[in-house]
């Protein structure tokens, strides 16, 4: 498993910045076991080669149930009963599977074929690089505060989440620069 990074400022916070450090953009070619599988986990975006890659969580069969990475898989596929649920073969079986499996319980994003997951991931991390890059971290940042805390519960409180990231979106100037790049039929020149 490798990372794929893109520069980002000095001041710029873990939670701020979509493709870097550990909550990456990830490819897997290989074995994503215990630990790797957790990190997978952690992903914004994870991109696997179909025919290689696995995740697996083999504690269970050693006697030690992989309770740490268990919480980051759980989260990753929705958390709560329905993603305890959607993680229960994976925790107690032990058992690797592969990535088609992987994405059909909403693990992995996307599938690559044979070799073809760096390609896919650079691919990928290349369509959101076309994007503000403040834009993105609002909108990374509206994600996780309307899915989690009351919010998470609240359709009212996502809403409220949401509403207040919406006006914030408008006032930028990304915002009137896309809406000019737009109707000027050009490209856009973000700010960041």
């Amino acid at each position: 498993m490798r990372r794929v990074r893109q520069s980002e400022s000095q001041t710029a916070s873990p939670q701020s910045s979509l493709i870097s450090r550990v909550r990456a953009q990830h490819w897997s070619r290989g074995h994503a076991h215990a630990a790797g599988c957790e990190l997978a986990a952690t992903c914004d975006l994870l991109v696997a080669d179909e025919q290689r890659a696995t995740f697996a969580t083999p504690g269970v069969r050693v006697g030690l149930f992989c309770h740490t990475p268990a919480v980051a898989v759980v989260r990753a596929l929705g958390g709560g009963a329905a993603g305890a649920r959607r993680a229960a073969k994976l925790l107690y079986t032990g058992e690797p599977i592969g990535a088609p499996e992987a994405a059909a319980i909403g693990l992995v994003h996307e599938l690559a074929p044979a070799d073809g997951a760096a390609a896919a991931a650079h691919a990928l991390a290349e369509k959101i690089s076309r994007a503000s890059g403040a834009v993105v971290r609002d909108g990374k940042a509206t994600l996780r505060a309307a899915t989690s805390g009351d919010a998470a519960a609240d359709v009212e409180a996502a809403y409220r989440v949401a509403r207040a990231a919406m006006v914030r979106g408008c006032l930028h100037p990304d915002s009137r620069e896309g809406a000019a790049a737009f109707l000027g039929k050009r490209d856009p020149e973000w700010s960041t």
